[in-house]
């Protein structure tokens, strides 16, 4: 359906275009044998995280500006830790109906995705529940201004994950939040959690192989953010979010997967695929790909600090 001409522009800031392009089919093919085991050991990428709560420094950014307490450290590292195994585990293969979508029930304005997206769902999918840590940022103050991309991913154009490398190619913020998802009943449950942004940002590894989208909605609160979980699991109805437009299949079609992850008021999506849609030659290739984009997501463990009185 046509978009609305009155609706919000988005901000958006690219990076640099893909390098090969989903017409042509010229995706570079995966070097070697399985995702993981990629070229070039050397560069600044983080040692593998670890769950051994030593005095191994805070997961940052290569600009390295702010850092995590030991606690947020530690449960940074469990939650990354809980989605690998989860994405190795959880396996659920989806066949999209776009007719399954119901009638909306929703007085608030509504706001269409644009015209002929794609309505792809992750083969596998991964929902983290709310944990406690997250329990200072549980409700969005009457004061609080909307999350952007700029505050998410400024010191986030670079993430590292053992031998993986992904670079920061774009971001945007949107205050149609509706406009970012298909499926009515997901976008009325986002319209009755009072979502007040939705921040993406592309991320492609150094070898084009890989491709993974963050997206983080935020919410009034947390039981807002558990309800969109909700819609989002693929035993509900057919709906997913919108994928950036890019010129890579992966997020597009064919295979991906995804981790959506409750953090208080805040709700984050990582979905990563092949950069050509196909399935992964290695089984933890993509788990890995997805350990390395939650780093995307570290300023909200940094508002956690700061609703701790901890500052920065």
């Amino acid at each position: 359906m046509p978009a609305d001409p009155a609706a919000p522009q988005r901000n958006s800031r690219r990076r640099r275009p893909p390098a090969r392009g989903r017409g042509s089919h010229g995706l570079m093919a995966a070097p070697g044998a399985g995702g993981a085991g990629r070229g070039g050991s050397g560069g600044e990428g983080r040692p593998p995280a670890s769950n051994d709560g030593g005095g191994s420094p805070a997961p940052k950014g290569r600009r390295g500006r702010k850092t995590l307490s030991p606690l947020l450290l530690k449960a940074f590292l469990a939650v990354a830790f809980a989605c690998l195994l989860g994405l190795g585990t959880l396996l659920a293969v989806h066949i999209t109906d776009p007719q399954r979508l119901t009638e909306s029930t929703v007085e608030a304005p509504i706001v269409d995705p644009p015209q002929g997206h794609a309505r792809l769902q992750p083969t596998v999918f991964h929902a983290q529940d709310q944990l406690e840590l997250f329990d200072p940022i549980a409700q969005r103050g009457s004061d609080d201004e909307a999350l952007t991309d700029e505050e998410l991913f400024a010191d986030q154009e670079e993430l590292s994950f053992e031998d993986l490398d992904l670079e920061l190619r774009e971001s945007r913020t949107t205050d149609t939040c509706t406009g970012e998802v298909w499926g009515d009943t997901l976008a009325e449950t986002l319209a009755e959690a009072e979502c007040a942004s939705a921040s993406h940002a592309l991320y492609v590894d150094s070898d084009d192989e890989y491709v993974a989208q963050v997206t983080m909605f935020d919410l009034a609160d947390v039981s807002g953010a558990e309800s969109v979980v909700a819609e989002l699991a693929p035993d509900s109805t057919p709906a997913f979010i919108v994928p950036m437009d890019s010129d890579y299949e992966g997020l597009h079609e064919g295979h991906s997967q995804a981790t959506a992850q409750v953090m208080g008021h805040y709700l984050g999506v990582f979905w990563v695929a092949r950069a050509d849609g196909e399935p992964p030659e290695d089984d933890d290739s993509l788990a890995s790909v997805n350990v390395a984009v939650m780093d995307a997501a570290l300023e909200i463990y940094r508002r956690v600090n700061g609703a701790n009185g901890d500052g920065e």
